[in-house]
């Protein structure tokens, strides 16, 4: 699955924040293809308030 990245910022060794659907995304980065200029990451997720049932 492809997605629009319109801002990428490096943290730290090979994690990525990207702005995805207006919202900020902690990624961790997977593979990278220089010649294409493809990232391929990882979305971290974060639930917060959810009832467990």
């Amino acid at each position: 699955r492809y997605y629009k990245v319109t801002t990428v910022s490096g943290l730290h060794e090979d994690w990525l924040a990207v702005v995805y659907d207006d919202h900020w995304w902690l990624t961790k980065t997977i593979a990278v293809d220089l010649e294409h200029q493809d990232v391929e990451v990882e979305f971290l997720v974060v639930v917060r308030n959810v009832a467990l049932e």
